[in-house]
């Protein structure tokens, strides 16, 4: 055989082993969408993908971590992050891991599957870390997987008959987040703080008075979110 057409095949088997080797990384990000869609509605939010990509160690302070920044960018509409179908979650987990090499690969899907049983005992564990959890979303009205304490202590008030040693738990949480961050400007909770927070808010309460006022609390956080979406037609939700 000639050098060329030595060097044309040798080109083609290289064309199939990168074809299968994106193949193989497509069913293993697939095999990821159905644990880490946390309330199973068949598409993933944002906060959804964010609690798994804060949560991966192999991403801090790497570049794959700038790809999922500069995707999301791609992601807005009106203000607001698109959810992923099966496709285009596919698509955006394999060009964050785009860099990662085939060696690395089975590695990169340990530190993922590991971030999402983490990201799921702190979303989808019981009824509780659920209806928390969804409060949250309503509240992270800028998906940047934190909310405003501001936000927290205008729901606080807005609850009917409340017992003022609840509101004074509320109030001790705003000093120490002043005392944390010695500023009134960014006193902000992530997921897991806010989960404590809850935790200490509605300690000591009955089943029914959770219910009752985590119930005020998401019609409360509702009213606030359709006061604030822009004007239009609504977000689209990706299903493709």
């Amino acid at each position: 055989y000639s050098f060329c057409t030595l060097l044309l095949r040798k080109k083609g088997r290289r064309k199939v082993e990168v074809k299968a080797t994106m193949i193989d990384r497509a069913k293993d990000i697939e095999a990821l969408f159905p644990v880490w869609d946390f309330d199973g509605s068949g598409y993933i939010e944002w906060q959804e993908l964010q609690q798994v990509l804060e949560g991966c160690e192999r991403l801090e302070n790497r570049k794959e971590k700038k790809a999922a920044a500069r995707l999301k960018a791609k992601m807005v509409e009106n203000g607001k992050v698109k959810p992923l179908g099966l496709k285009c979650f596919v698509k955006f987990i394999s060009e964050v891991l785009e860099s990662v090499s085939d060696n690395e690969w089975e590695d990169a899907m340990d530190h993922m599957r590991d971030a999402v049983k983490e990201a799921h005992s702190l979303t989808s564990h019981d009824r509780h870390m659920q209806q928390q959890f969804s409060l949250f979303r309503k509240l992270d009205v800028n998906q940047n997987g934190k909310i405003d304490f501001d936000e927290i202590s205008k729901l606080v008030k807005s609850i009917h008959n409340l017992p003022k040693s609840q509101r004074k738990t509320a109030a001790k949480w705003q000093i120490q987040l002043i005392e944390k961050t010695h500023s009134w400007k960014d006193l902000s909770l992530d997921l897991k703080s806010f989960h404590q927070f809850m935790d200490d808010f509605l300690g000591g309460q009955t089943e029914d008075q959770y219910q009752e006022i985590m119930k005020e609390m998401e019609h409360e956080a509702t009213r606030r979110n359709s006061l604030s979406e822009p004007a239009g037609d609504g977000d689209e939700v990706v299903s493709h």
